[in-house]
């Protein structure tokens, strides 16, 4: 019987430093050397460009007092996958300049945003072939944030719940094999924070646009909001209500990189930086207050 017991507890702590590093690790990118000024990358897709996400999220760190985002470029395409960006960056080196541009800028981050059905089959070898030619030519010790998002709207919630599950699984493996062999990588969990607050049975807030696909201007801030909370770990500080200037739009246009020949993606580069009514509204105190419960519950 003691040898028994004994055997057991070899086992027990032969599997814990791993499970330790593991958790630590995913814990690195939003707790350990956090920089108060950083440059950081979007690329990704209409989850991506959809409300000028990538602006919203900017303006929601410079609002604070504390932190700022020095430099950004959004590199974007409707509908494509992390493998289409990874052959795109690689085949065509005026682009990675373009990214880069002509102050050479090393990002501290990058935040991919999967297509939905590599999302829902499996991304590790696309996601990291994109992060290494990232970590080759632009910064060793740039942190990859895979941004874990929904599949679509569902009417009944399990399947809602589901469909996001899987794709966070996905994504937590894909991170789990760049943290792995190349650099630090976290999940931002934005389809959990939206499954939190559906199931929320009370709830009166509208994430979805009206294709009931892609996020509403309070899914978009939810977003932001999530990333902020994955990069500073401390939300308290977010004083921001997702309000976009027209001269913030315009600027923000130069921020977005174009390469007709090559992606297919000018239109959705105007629709991404367009100001309309909705770009000036600011979501109210409920709506805020809501997202920052849900987000430190889910995220």
């Amino acid at each position: 019987m003691k040898k028994i017991l004994l055997i057991l507890l070899i086992i027990i702590l032969g599997c814990i430093p791993p499970v330790l590093v593991l958790y630590f690790t995913f814990r690195s990118v939003d707790n350990n050397d956090v920089k108060k000024n950083i440059n950081i990358l979007f690329i990704g897709n209409s989850k991506t460009y959809y409300n000028n996400f990538p602006l919203m999220f900017v303006n929601m760190v410079n609002s604070s007092d504390y932190y700022k985002v020095n430099d950004y470029r959004v590199l974007i395409s409707p509908g494509a996958s992390l493998g289409e960006f990874n052959s795109y960056l690689r085949e065509n080196e005026d682009l990675f300049l373009d990214i880069v541009g002509n102050k050479k800028i090393k990002y501290d981050y990058v935040v991919l945003q999967p297509q939905i059905k590599e999302a829902m089959e499996g991304f590790d070898q696309s996601s990291y072939d994109l992060s290494e030619f990232l970590v080759k030519n632009n910064n060793k010790d740039i942190k990859i944030i895979i941004n874990s998002i929904w599949y679509k709207e569902e009417n009944n919630i399990d399947n809602f719940r589901f469909d996001s599950g899987k794709i966070e699984l996905n994504s937590f493996r894909a991170c789990s094999n760049i943290n792995r062999k190349l650099t630090k990588c976290s999940i931002s969990k934005s389809g959990n924070c939206f499954y939190g607050l559906l199931n929320n049975t009370n709830n009166k807030i509208d994430l979805f646009a009206e294709d009931r696909l892609h996020p509403s201007k309070v899914g978009s801030y939810l977003m932001a909001y999530e990333l902020y909370k994955k990069i500073y770990g401390d939300v308290d500080k977010i004083n921001y209500y997702g309000d976009i200037t027209r001269e913030q739009a315009l600027e923000s246009k130069k921020k977005w990189i174009v390469d007709k020949g090559y992606l297919y993606n000018v239109d959705a580069i105007d629709f991404g930086v367009n100001y309309n009514n909705d770009s000036s509204k600011k979501i109210s105190v409920f709506e805020k207050n809501t997202i920052d419960k849900i987000v430190k519950k889910y995220g």
